[in-house]
């Protein structure tokens, strides 16, 4: 199975990047194997667009999972959109996270369970209330 975990470097024990689109290297390891290819994510240097732009690179390695700390919702969408899960939670090298995908102690990503949205890094912690006595038409 080919798995894409994000790091700091190119080898297995470097740290694992907890950015999804700003990892400098996607490391497209085997696990059947234990062979591992970095690849430099291009697009970690964009302005914008970077989760998204890092999605289509994993696609194109022919992923069949990725490995990460945390995703945005757009390339969520990407991966999702090819059938490629995302495990999130990751930490340490690469390998100890490819390890603890190996047995299945990284949760899978999912944008519709409760409480997934913190782990994606946007949002989903208490919603702010307005202050008491500030209804609509009233200044904050």
């Amino acid at each position: 199975m080919k798995v894409v975990v994000t790091s700091e470097g190119n080898r297995m024990d470097d740290a694992v990047d907890p950015r999804f689109g700003r990892a400098p290297t996607l490391l497209l390891t085997d696990t059947e194997t234990g062979g591992f290819e970095a690849v430099s994510n291009e697009a970690a240097m964009r302005g914008s667009g970077a989760g998204i732009g890092t999605a289509e690179t994993a696609v194109k390695l022919g992923a069949h999972a990725v490995v990460t700390g945390r995703v945005g919702p757009k390339a969520s969408q990407v991966l999702e959109a090819a059938h490629v899960p995302v495990y999130v939670g990751a930490s340490g090298s690469v390998q100890e996270a490819l390890d603890a995908f190996k047995a299945g102690r990284l949760k899978r990503f999912d944008e519709k369970a409760p409480g997934t949205k913190s782990e994606s890094g946007r949002g989903g912690g208490r919603r702010r209330s307005a202050r008491k006595g500030a209804g609509p038409g009233r200044r904050h």
